[in-house]
């Protein structure tokens, strides 16, 4: 559910996340990668736990 769930988010917000959550880098480290800011960044990735709550709760209630 939360793989299908990441797919369906924005690709940049994707990145943001995965590079900071997943693979453990720091805002820094994912701004450069990105060739963004660190306040970017941190938008994308705020935005992005967001988006994933709002499509895993959705997914839950079809499946009720």
């Amino acid at each position: 559910a939360v793989e299908r769930a990441l797919r369906r988010l924005p690709p940049r917000e994707r990145a943001a996340l995965l590079l900071r959550e997943v693979e453990g880098l720091s805002t820094r480290e994912v701004a450069e990668i990105l060739e963004s800011t660190e306040a970017t960044v941190r938008s994308q990735i705020y935005q992005a736990r967001l988006h994933l709550r709002q499509i895993i709760e959705d997914q839950t209630r079809r499946t009720k």
